[in-house]
């Protein structure tokens, strides 16, 4: 493919990035918490094991499929770490802060539990309710 067909595929990746970060941006805390929580099962953010996953590698993660070309990821942080939260408050994860790994998060075992048993939707749905 030549030249221009790289460029209009790269401009609709980016476009793809950008909706994509406007779209989770656009949900309230409860609604992406429930997005948020599979990047803690097999299929999710890599981590250093117990360690836990840093919040941009979770940011990374939830572009996967629309790719991450041109997004601002920086604008989805803020909405990430309201979701984190909210999975926190439920005591879906829990967060973990060093000076040399900076602030990471890992499931509690109610989290894991509830992730394999496909429940986490509920719990976090029910926080959003109370």
């Amino acid at each position: 493919m030549g030249i221009f067909g790289n460029k209009a595929r790269r401009e609709a990746e980016q476009a793809a990035a950008t909706a994509e970060v406007e779209r989770l941006i656009a949900l309230s805390p409860t609604e992406l918490a429930g997005e948020l929580m599979p990047a803690f099962g097999p299929d999710g953010a890599p981590g250093k094991g117990r360690q836990g996953v840093p919040p941009l590698q979770i940011v990374t993660w939830l572009l996967r499929s629309s790719g991450r070309n041109g997004a601002d990821l920086r604008a989805l942080v803020p909405a990430v770490l309201a979701g984190l939260e909210t999975l926190r408050s439920v005591g879906l994860v829990t967060q973990t802060t060093s000076g040399t790994n900076g602030q990471r998060w890992s499931p509690t075992p109610l989290g894991e539990t509830a992730l394999a048993d496909g429940t986490f939707r509920a719990l976090v749905g029910a926080a959003g309710r109370g």
